[in-house]
């Protein structure tokens, strides 16, 4: 039996998740990788960027959410 041993993690499969600041208009002022396993566990990391600027999450394609620039979680 050829056991081979496990390949190490890329950083693509260690941060698949995406926080963008956005400006009053939108416009994205920067971008963060968020290292996280779970859902909810980017957007606890994402919660804490909110500072002066929107913040949405994505992971890859898909859209989280969006925390107002002052408030919590969009409803």
């Amino acid at each position: 039996m050829d056991v081979q041993p496990p390949k190490p993690p890329h950083l693509h499969d260690q941060c698949r998740y995406r926080a963008f600041l956005l400006d009053a208009d939108g416009n994205v002022v920067r971008t963060e990788h968020l290292f996280a396993e779970t859902d909810e566990a980017a957007l606890t990391l994402a919660s804490e960027l909110i500072d002066g600027h929107a913040v949405e999450v994505w992971d890859g394609l898909r859209f989280l959410e969006h925390f107002d620039a002052l408030a919590g979680p969009a409803c």
